[in-house]
């Protein structure tokens, strides 16, 4: 490996005073590089001093006023991320109550930063996201008092403006005792007590106007619908910690019952109750209400733990056959197939192979075979049903086409040349650059294929668009400048 190769062991052969030389020379122009070497030189003075440094810089942050421009927020980050890092790193292996205060207070910077800097990516929801984790990982080992931790989640959770404290009771569950969760609940009671503030002439106003069960009212009192909805999710959440799921469905309605996703929920703690007979009937009756369209995932998901938990072997595998034949996702049929002993497991995922070639919707059928992935089966539907495929569905075929580009070129051929046929037919104009991109695809893995399967070749196909489309003459020129 040459000398000059960038790594740790070409760079601490500089020895340390070349090294700390560069160090300064670096940090002259980085007031970042600065913060990040003063915080390794305070390590040295102990946690004490280094969590010191970590509240300075939280001071400054707090105290900062401007926006954080674009071209600043990648930085910006980096800061963010470097102070948790010594808080995780350094100074909670020797102090974790330390640690955990100054990770409560690094969440607490969420509101100001956020007003400062705009943030599409979610970048920095990540970041305070990560720093929940922390905290949850944290608190085990900060021996934490529990009516002053409790007081401190009600107060968090109060002032939720960004989000930031989303998952903090999940996060510091396994901490929360009786008495911590009392506590919590006795600042509920005290809350939905406390009259509401006096009325302003904005507190009434129409959230959505309409008529029947999606209108607002322009008399709506929405304050006090907001404290009601506030007080059943803390009732819930309380619940929840203390595994009661009588209480937690003493917070929902009727109407709220007879919704498949919420109906879910419930069976959920229902099932972890022992209770998977009753999960299975409010599931039913979810499923079965007139009210009823459609059916989430976590309803099936639910449906299953139920039936499992009762040890209704061959009532879940039905479900779960039934569940694959209307959908086609993957999971279930991995589901089935794990639950079978050897050589039985192979006949079903066949019997799941053939149900996927002949299933009415070619798209979902395709997903299936990628995702599971058996590209020979996704090829095999592809040359069968090549006429099925809906060429306007580039986002979909785009991606199959890449996937199977490899070892199924053919495969890849048909989904560019649906694409194509579906530009030109349409003069899709805006599109007419990925036709040319996609017939110079179909050109390069011509190469590749020695079997069309009594489709036509690429020459073939070539003078066939060529007879029927000859005044596409953007495309035509573009597919010659590549010739």
């Amino acid at each position: 490996m040459a000398r000059n190769t960038l790594n740790q062991k070409n760079l601490a052969a500089l020895g340390a005073e070349r090294l700390a030389a560069l160090c300064l020379e670096l940090a002259a122009g980085s007031a970042d590089l600065k913060r990040r070497l003063r915080l390794e030189l305070t390590q040295e003075a102990g946690v004490a001093a280094l969590a010191h440094e970590v509240r300075k810089r939280f001071a400054a942050i707090r105290r900062a006023k401007g926006n954080v421009s674009w071209r600043r927020k990648k930085t910006f980050l980096k800061d963010l991320e470097t102070q948790l890092e010594m808080i995780v790193e350094r100074i909670a292996p020797e102090d974790p109550a330390e640690a955990f205060e100054l990770t409560w207070q690094f969440i607490e910077l969420a509101p100001g930063v956020h007003e400062r800097l705009y943030d599409r990516s979610g970048d920095l929801n990540a970041t305070f996201e990560g720093a929940l984790e922390q905290l949850g990982e944290i608190a085990p080992r900060a021996e934490l008092r529990p009516e002053p931790l409790a007081e401190r989640i009600y107060e968090a959770l109060s002032e939720n403006g960004y989000g930031e404290w989303d998952g903090l009771l999940d996060a510091l569950a396994p901490v929360l005792t009786e008495e911590a969760v009392d506590r919590l609940s006795a600042l509920v009671d005290t809350f939905e007590a406390e009259p509401l503030p006096p009325a302003s002439d904005s507190d009434a106003y129409a959230i959505r106007l309409g008529d029947g069960r999606y209108g607002y009212s322009l008399d709506r009192d929405w304050p006090k619908e907001q404290k009601a909805m506030q007080i059943k999710a803390w009732r819930k959440a309380i619940a929840d910690l203390r595994g009661d799921a009588d209480a937690y469905r003493a917070e929902l309605d009727q109407e709220q019952l007879l919704v498949p996703a919420v109906a879910a929920q419930l069976a959920t703690r229902l099932i972890a109750d022992g209770r998977a007979k009753e999960a299975i009937l409010r599931l039913e009756a979810a499923r079965d209400a007139p009210t009823t369209r459609y059916i989430p995932e976590e309803w099936n998901a639910a449906y299953c733990a139920a039936l499992e938990a009762l040890g209704w072997t061959r009532a879940l595998q039905a479900f779960r056959w039934a569940h694959f034949r209307n959908t086609l996702q993957a999971k279930p049929l991995r589901d089935i197939v794990k639950a079978l002993p050897d050589f039985d497991d192979m006949e079903a995922e066949e019997q799941g192979m053939k149900i996927a070639r002949t299933h009415r919707d070619i798209d979902a059928a395709l997903q299936f075979f990628l995702d599971w992935p058996a590209h020979a089966q996704a090829a095999r539907l592809i040359v069968e049903r090549h006429d099925e495929l809906d060429g306007d569905m580039y986002y979909f075929l785009t991606p199959a086409a890449q996937a199977l580009q490899a070892d199924q070129p053919l495969a890849a051929v048909l989904c560019w040349r649906a694409m194509i046929s579906f530009i030109l037919e349409n003069n899709k104009t805006k599109r007419m650059p990925y036709a040319i991109g996609h017939f110079q695809a179909c050109a390069r893995a011509d190469l590749e294929i020695t079997d069309y399967q009594g489709l036509p070749s690429h020459e073939a196909y070539a003078r066939r668009l060529r007879s029927k489309h000859p005044g596409r003459k953007s495309f035509w020129h573009g597919v010659e400048m590549d010739e």
